[in-house]
């Protein structure tokens, strides 16, 4: 299966695509999604377009595994999920997912990192996935918690965003072998 093959009750993920762009733009020009992630905000649209292709570049080159989220009642992406940092010794990745903050609190992001994760132990055999969290993104960290994620450690002064030092939230899950 591939990731794509992952579905649930409201939404479902889709090639990281040009023609989305566009969708990707009205929430990645908003500084209230970019306060919480590593991604620069994007201004124009052809900005947005551009990143994409880089997402796209990294995608094809196997590096990162990117997907769009797609509203299922709507048909339109609400967001992004993706797979990166990838380890093959020490056999692990990184989780990553970015949602417009209109559908914040509606469960997106805990059906995103299931299906995300599920994928990651079950097609590529992952044995860890981590996910790194800015302190104050409550949100995302009870996302990775009912997802079986454990806190392992929050790492002090690890991101600069706005000029501020802050703090991160260093997330894990193992496989089911563990």
């Amino acid at each position: 299966m591939t990731l794509f093959d992952y579905v649930s009750e409201d939404i479902c993920l889709e090639p990281l695509s040009q023609k989305h762009a566009e969708m990707i733009h009205i929430f990645a020009s908003k500084y209230n999604v970019k306060k919480y992630i590593g991604w620069q905000l994007k201004e124009t649209s052809s900005e947005t377009a551009e990143f994409v292709k880089t997402l796209i570049a990294r995608h094809e080159a196997g590096s990162h595994v990117y997907a769009s989220v797609v509203e299922k009642k709507t048909g339109r992406v609400i967001g992004t999920a993706m797979l990166f940092g990838f380890d093959k010794t020490a056999n692990h990745g990184e989780i990553g997912y970015v949602l417009d903050d209109t559908v914040w609190g509606k469960g997106y992001g805990t059906q995103i990192v299931r299906m995300v994760s599920e994928y990651a132990f079950k097609e590529i055999g992952l044995r860890k996935i981590f996910a790194r969290v800015v302190n104050t993104n409550h949100g995302s960290a009870r996302i990775l918690e009912k997802n079986g994620y454990a806190l392992e450690a929050e790492l002090k002064d690890y991101y600069m965003i706005d000029d501020c030092l802050m703090n991160c939230m260093y997330f894990s899950k193992y496989a089911d072998c563990r």
